[in-house]
């Protein structure tokens, strides 16, 4: 518990620095005097002035702040009572003093340093482990019993490669490409295994759905995009194209499966 706290603690202090950095970065380019950069609210456990700016960590961690001359209210919407302590400060220096375009840009900073951050990190958890999934290809569909499907011949397990000539790339496309008429047939081509087939499915009402349906439903298996080639995965063999089909002896289905699996 102590450990999860402490941890939690320290990326929230990470994230908090970067974006209060965001802030104080924009508002010195800005030629904007800033008084404080603080990690974290209360009393000050550490502080150091260098030159303009008291740099502090203060007792509660749970946020931060950058205080500037001439501000009517903080960054974060807190009010500021040091103006009356700045007579030496020139007032082109106020945050007030600036135009509106870099009052805004001081304003978006942090949460531009913070999505900044989220693109690095992806970029490394990329770089260290050398792999990135691709977007499924192949369409894996289960059949409803007794449905429409299952009696053209629809078996759990069949790959759907098009729907009346149209190429499935997304399971999302299956729907959108059969034809929702009870007197028209939609053609599917299927691979069972090495077998490539043909299937003709009419969809038939149901009472329950108040609907018609055909009674397939498709979910995706990841697909290995790009394997980075001095990363562990290519050293391990992994190779762009590659389907995952297990992790540690666990049968993976599905991207979200596979996800799943690698986060635990």
């Amino acid at each position: 518990m102590i450990l999860t706290l402490a941890a939690f603690i320290f990326v929230l202090s990470i994230v908090v620095f970067i974006h209060e950095a965001g802030h104080f970065i924009a508002a010195k380019l800005n030629g904007i005097y800033v008084l404080t950069f603080s990690i974290g609210f209360g009393p000050k456990i550490l502080r150091k002035r260098i030159g303009e700016t008291e740099y502090a960590i203060s007792a509660l961690p749970f946020g931060g702040y950058v205080k500037m001359a001439g501000e009517t209210e903080h960054v974060d919407g807190r009010g500021s009572g040091s103006d009356d302590l700045l007579a030496d400060v020139p007032e082109e220096q106020y945050y007030r003093s600036k135009n509106p375009w870099q009052r805004m840009s001081v304003v978006i900073a942090g949460p531009f340093m913070n999505a900044l951050l989220a693109l690095v990190l992806f970029i490394m958890s990329v770089w260290v482990q050398g792999i990135f999934v691709a977007s499924p290809r192949d369409i894996i569909v289960s059949v409803t019993p007794d449905s429409p499907a299952e009696v053209a011949g629809f078996m759990p397990g069949d790959v759907v490669i098009s729907v009346n000539g149209e190429r499935v790339q997304a399971g999302k496309e299956i729907s959108a490409l059969i034809t929702y008429d009870e007197n028209a047939i939609s053609r599917f081509v299927v691979r069972r295994l090495t077998d490539t087939l043909e299937i003709d499915v009419s969809p038939a009402w149901n009472e329950e759905e108040g609907r018609l349906i055909v009674g397939i439903f498709s979910y995706s298996r990841p697909v290995i995009g790009d394997v980075k080639r001095d990363g562990p995965a290519y050293d391990a063999g992994m190779r762009s194209g590659a389907m995952v089909l297990s992790v540690n002896d666990t049968t993976v289905n599905t991207y979200i499966e596979l996800e799943q699996l690698v986060h635990d």
